[in-house]
C-alpha cells in the first residue's frame, strides 16, 4: 500500500467520523432527547370537588365536661349543643320537688325540735319554782323530808 492511499483511507474515516459526529449533534442518530414533554390547555375558572371518605374520631379543639353537685331527672334543657354560653347562663334545670320536699321535713322537725324546747324551757321554769317554794317550805318545817327529796330530785 501506498502513502498515497493509507491517506485517502483515514481522511475518508476522518470524514465518516465527523459526519456521525455533526449527525448525532444535530439529533439525527442517537437518543440523546434531555428535553421534557409538556401539555399545553386554555385557562378556564372551574370548580374542583373532591370528596374524601375516611373512618375516625372527631375531636373538638377544647372540651368541657359539666358535672352536676346533685343529681336527679332534667326538666328543663335549654341550651342547643355547640351554641356558645357565658357565666351564669341556666345549662340544665333538674326536677326539684325531691329537694323541696327535703327542705320541708327539715322545716316540720326545727320547728318540732322548737316546740320541744319550748316546752322543756316551761317544765325547768315550773321545777324551779316548785324547789323554791319547797326549799323555803322545808326551811320552816311544813312538808315532809320525803316532799323535800321528791322536789330536789324533779328540779
Amino acid at each position: 500500500m501506498s502513502k498515497k492511499t493509507i491517506y485517502f483511507i483515514i481522511g475518508g474515516a476522518v470524514a465518516i467520523i465527523a459526519v456521525l459526529i455533526g449527525l448525532s449533534k444535530a439529533g439525527v442518530i442517537g437518543n440523546k432527547d434531555n428535553g421534557k414533554s409538556i401539555e399545553i390547555a386554555n385557562v378556564n375558572n372551574t370548580t374542583i370537588v373532591e370528596t374524601v371518605s375516611a373512618t375516625g374520631k372527631i375531636q373538638p379543639e377544647i372540651q368541657v365536661k359539666i358535672a352536676s353537685m346533685v343529681s336527679g331527672e332534667i326538666i328543663e334543657l335549654p341550651i342547643k349543643e355547640g351554641q356558645v354560653v357565658k357565666k351564669g347562663d341556666l345549662l340544665v334545670k333538674i326536677n326539684p320537688d325531691l329537694y323541696t320536699s327535703g327542705l320541708n321535713r327539715t322545716v316540720a322537725n326545727l320547728a318540732g325540735s322548737k316546740a320541744g324546747l319550748s316546752q322543756a324551757d316551761a317544765s325547768f321554769n315550773e321545777s324551779k319554782s316548785n324547789y323554791d317554794r319547797n326549799k323555803t317550805l322545808f326551811e320552816k318545817g311544813i312538808i315532809s323530808k320525803s316532799d323535800w327529796d321528791k322536789a330536789v330530785s324533779t328540779f
